[in-house]
């Protein structure tokens, strides 16, 4: 209907723009018709639900890192067909500048685009320090005939690892995985309202690279959208319907966890009456349905950034950047329930540092808390971005491998536990030494179900560990 209607205007000259906005809405419309075409001839489940997730988004965009010309452009022929960009690259020096790219989703890096003077954990920390989009996800393409290096790529921080030749069905799944990872990265909003006005400017304000946009008609399902999509910043129509907004505003400061949440409150320009209501309700910040854009941006940014730097200095421990046991405690509820619906392990580990006392005894508590800042360091710059770090308290640390065995666990920790040991440490007057530390490691849900029962066999490996001369990874009875 819409495409006919700028027909007639062409026709009739009724708009100066409208042999543009006829090319616009052709090209849209033949995008629609392939999107169509490639949902009925899909082979593979995956495909339509790929394809799906991109209804209420801007289209997804994926880097290719190959010096293979033909892998190159079978990945291109994928990408057509889940209607997805693709952007490729021969080197990795070019595949850093293409990184700046908008809207870029993720990357496909081949091992055969890294230098020879470079190890894959560089080559990642390189594309990653171009990207707005903080951190990037990555996957790994392995030549075909390799042994694919499954603890290599988990230690430097890529989250697939992929062995050519491709298939559109690994293909699918690889994609979609980065799209996940991807909108776990930005900042969500979530907007309440009943006509979707707003949310649709708004939608046009943002970046779409760093901020996704939800949004609800009406405030009775409120508390399950705030459950579903965890906002950074809630906004809500002050008049959304049969529900006071400012009863809403008061009941979630009310409760622990929405009490910090941003709530912004849509209203009339000149409603004073309103404005102050919604600040006594406890909303942060009023802004009126016509509001210019330029402005809706900062006063949305500023609350943004507030929130998130008040959450870092709660959620993350100040001398190693970690995740707090709190913090660490929430977010590792979470991957248990994904891994307990999709019936995958994960692998829960307790890393000790050994002789700590005799550390801060001997080398003083400054040399202390700057082998307790390294392995911190060791720990945020390694693993993927579904994987968890923490302080679990003093000398102690915790790690969460998502869809990892114990065996796979035990290596990267392995590795860590290699690096570390290596590592030279100096007190204040320069004496030199070397620290290492002891881990238990338990696998849901085989050896624990809950919490509460991975943590109590993860910390009894760990203590076999520390009385079996320390130095050393326990996943088991021996």
């Amino acid at each position: 209907m819409e495409f006919g209607l700028h027909i007639n205007r062409l026709l009739s000259g009724e708009s100066e723009s409208s042999l543009e906005e006829f090319s616009k809405v052709r090209r849209e419309n033949e995008a629609l018709h392939r999107l169509r075409q490639a949902c009925q001839n899909l082979q593979y489940g995956e495909r339509s639900s790929l394809a799906a997730n991109h209804s209420d988004e801007t289209a997804h965009t994926f880097l290719v890192i190959d010096p293979n010309a033909e892998d190159r452009g079978q990945l291109e022929q994928f990408g057509e067909q889940f209607m997805v960009h693709m952007r490729s690259a021969a080197t990795l020096k070019e595949g850093k500048r293409l990184a700046r790219t908008p809207l870029l989703t993720g990357v496909l890096l081949s091992t055969q685009a890294i230098p020879e003077d470079f190890s894959l954990r560089e080559a990642v920390e390189e594309l990653r320090s171009e990207s707005p989009l903080n951190p990037l996800p990555i996957a790994i393409l392995d030549e075909a005939g390799e042994t694919p290096d499954r603890i290599r790529a988990l230690w430097a921080g890529a989250s697939i690892l992929l062995s050519k030749p491709l298939t559109t069905h690994t293909f699918g799944r690889a994609a979609r995985r980065l799209i996940s990872l991807c909108r776990a990265q930005k900042s969500t909003i979530l907007v309440v309202e009943p006509d979707g006005h707003f949310t649709e400017y708004l939608s046009r304000q943002l970046n779409p690279t760093t901020t996704t946009v939800h949004s609800e008609d009406s405030p009775d399902l409120l508390f399950d959208s705030l459950e579903r999509y965890r906002p950074d910043l809630l906004i809500m129509d002050a008049h959304p319907g049969t529900v006071s907004t400012f009863d809403i505003c008061q009941t979630l400061r009310a409760m622990p966890r929405w009490q910090d949440l941003p709530i912004v409150v849509v209203a009339d320009g000149n409603a004073n009456q309103t404005r102050l209501a919604a600040f006594e309700a406890g909303a942060d910040d009023v802004v009126g349905r016509h509001i210019d854009g330029v402005e809706l941006q900062a006063r949305l940014k500023v609350r943004l950034d507030r929130a998130r730097l008040l959450k870092e200095r709660a959620d993350y421990d100040m001398l190693t950047g970690l995740l707090t046991r709190r913090a660490f405690l929430e977010q590792l509820a979470v991957r248990l329930s994904e891994s307990r619906r999709h019936e995958r392990n994960l692998a829960f580990c307790l890393l000790d540092v050994d002789h700590f006392k005799q550390v801060n005894d001997v080398y003083g508590h400054l040399a202390g808390d700057r082998v307790l800042e390294k392995l911190g360091q060791l720990l945020r710059n390694c693993f993927r971005i579904e994987d968890l770090r923490a302080r679990w308290g003093g000398e102690e640390f915790a790690v969460v491998l998502v869809d990892e065995g114990i065996d796979t666990a035990r290596l990267a920790l392995q590795r860590l536990l290699d690096e570390f040991s290596q590592i030279p440490f100096y007190d204040e007057s320069g004496r030199r030494f070397h620290v290492t530390f002891s881990a238990g490691i338990a696998q849901f849900p085989d050896q624990g179900g809950d919490v509460e029962s991975l943590v109590s066999v993860a910390d009894d490996r760990l203590l076999r560990a520390k009385r079996g001369g320390r130095d050393t990874i326990v996943v088991g009875h021996r």
